[in-house]
């Protein structure tokens, strides 16, 4: 599925098998069984296989790129709406950098940055929705929208009759 924004991907192995097509075609070589370097979150040197890759991808519940006019992304089934919205917003982030190398550290700390502030921002509006003591189960209608809890095992006991 496709939108002037973003290209959305059905698969973890889909979008990184498009973002290595796209390095590909700059680069202008194969990088079949080419390992990729890198770092972790805590600053520590990586070499990761494409199905050390994928499989990360897939974990995470979530991954794209930029490619500089367009967000290429995934994001599972399984992932709240405040992660999603802290992923999309990292994405934004490189894709309305301007002037900035596409692969720069300081841009994707920056990105990062717009990302856990637009997940913590979501999380303040959720809140200021939700009556205080709901007992929300975090997957119904009425949760997804900061409401109380409708899923009736996990629906807030109703107070007995007198």
């Amino acid at each position: 599925m496709d939108n002037a924004i973003v290209v959305w991907y059905d698969t973890a192995q889909a979008v990184y098998d498009e973002y290595m097509a796209q390095l590909e075609r700059a680069a202008g070589e194969s990088f079949d069984g080419v390992t990729l370097g890198g770092e972790d979150a805590d600053g520590h040197a990586v070499e990761l296989t494409p199905a050390d890759m994928v499989h990360g991808i897939a974990a995470q519940g979530r991954w794209g790129f930029c490619d500089g006019q367009r967000i290429h992304a995934w994001i599972a089934d399984h992932v709240d709406d405040a992660q999603a919205v802290q992923f999309l917003a990292h994405e934004l982030a490189h894709l309305r950098k301007a002037d900035a190398p596409p692969i720069a550290a300081e841009e994707e700390a920056w990105a990062e940055l717009v990302g856990s502030i637009a997940r913590e921002a979501f999380t303040l509006v959720r809140a200021r929705h939700t009556p205080p003591l709901a007992v929300r189960c975090g997957d119904c209608d009425g949760c997804m929208v900061g409401r109380p809890c409708t899923y009736p095992p996990h629906a807030a006991p109703q107070p007995e009759p007198a």
